[in-house]
C-alpha cells in the first residue's frame, strides 16, 4: 500500500470541519460544567455519540458482532479512544482557560495528520521532546505548589 504523500482539498476541508467540530465541543462541555460535574457531562457526549453510532450501523444493515471477545474489544476500544480521553479533557478544563481549551482540543487533528506523515526516527525524537516538555513542566508545577 502506498502511503499518501499530499492533501487533498476535500481532505483539508474535512480536517477544518473536524476541528470546527471539536473547537464546539470543548465550548459545550464547558457550559455544561457550569450546570453538571465531569461525568454527568461526559456521560451525556458518550451516550449520544453511541446513539448516532447506532443508528447508522441500523440504517446501513451492518451485522453486529456475535462473538462476546470481539463485543468486550469494542468496548475497551471505546473506553480507551473515548470515554477516558473526553473524561480527562473535560477535566481539565476545569483549570485552564475555554479558549486554550477549545484551541488545543481543536489542534488535535491538524497534529495527528502532521505526526502521521512523520518517518519513524522523527516520530521517536518528537515523542522524546515531548516527554521532556512534560518533565520539565512537572517540575515547575512542583514548584509552584511547595512556593
Amino acid at each position: 500500500m502506498m502511503q499518501q504523500k499530499t492533501l487533498s482539498s476535500r481532505a483539508g476541508a474535512e480536517l477544518i470541519l473536524l476541528a470546527t467540530i471539536r473547537g464546539g465541543c470543548v465550548v459545550a462541555n464547558r457550559l455544561a460544567l457550569n450546570e453538571v460535574p465531569v461525568f454527568t457531562t461526559v456521560a451525556f457526549r458518550v451516550a449520544g455519540a453511541g446513539l448516532v453510532l447506532w443508528a447508522i450501523v441500523a440504517m446501513q444493515g451492518l451485522p453486529l458482532p456475535r462473538k462476546s471477545g470481539v463485543r468486550a474489544a469494542f468496548l475497551v476500544m471505546g473506553a480507551l479512544n473515548s470515554a477516558v480521553p473526553f473524561t480527562l479533557i473535560t477535566w481539565g478544563q476545569l483549570a485552564v482557560p475555554l479558549g486554550l481549551a477549545a484551541i488545543v482540543n481543536a489542534s488535535t487533528a491538524v497534529f495527528g495528520v502532521v505526526i502521521a506523515a512523520l518517518p519513524p526516527r522523527a516520530l521517536a525524537g518528537f515523542a522524546l521532546i515531548a516527554a521532556g516538555l512534560l518533565l520539565i513542566d512537572a517540575r515547575l508545577l512542583q514548584r509552584k505548589d511547595s512556593a
